[in-house]
């Protein structure tokens, strides 16, 4: 049997599929407010937003922006992006230290939101298009960043059944 062929991997499409999903994680943890939601229902899928988020926010880290300062030299965007980044995983932060059931968990989950948005807008509209325009290989650091995620799932899920465990 002859393997399957590999799908081209391009790493902007992919992060922003990642956003996208993101984008629902949000909207979902929304609904379950409306709806006045179980503390359980609210818990799971703002672990999801963090561990999504996280995930995100590293790749992006460790191989696209590596990748697009190359290319764009020095540009402010990637720094500005970088400081956000941060900010988004010091609220990331602050979720891992709340309950569901304190009083400042909602407003922090919208506060990541608010962040995170316009963040992923901002990069849609005026950071992916420029490497797609220019001699980046895109398709090298898409392979390198489903290779890395596979890599971090492992681990969140290695620690997750090591917590589970004890």
């Amino acid at each position: 049997m002859n393997p399957a062929p590999q799908r081209r991997m391009d790493a902007l499409k992919l992060l922003s599929r990642e956003q996208l999903a993101l984008r629902r994680h949000f909207r979902d943890y929304q609904r379950v407010v409306l709806r006045c939601g179980g503390l359980e229902q609210k818990a799971v899928i703002a672990a999801r937003i963090c561990d999504a988020c996280c995930l995100h926010l590293q790749l992006k880290e460790e191989l696209v922006h590596p990748a697009a300062r190359s290319v764009l030299h020095g540009d402010p965007m990637l720094n500005d992006v970088s400081i956000q980044h941060a900010r988004c995983l010091a609220l990331i932060a602050q979720l891992d230290e709340l309950e569901p059931r304190d009083s400042d968990f909602d407003a922090t989950i919208t506060v990541l939101e608010a962040h995170l948005l316009p963040l992923f807008d901002e990069e849609q509209r005026t950071l992916f298009p420029r490497p797609c325009h220019s001699l980046l290989d895109l398709e090298s650091p898409g392979q390198k960043l489903v290779a890395r995620r596979r890599q971090l799932q492992a681990d969140v899920t290695q620690r997750a059944v090591q917590a589970a465990g004890a």
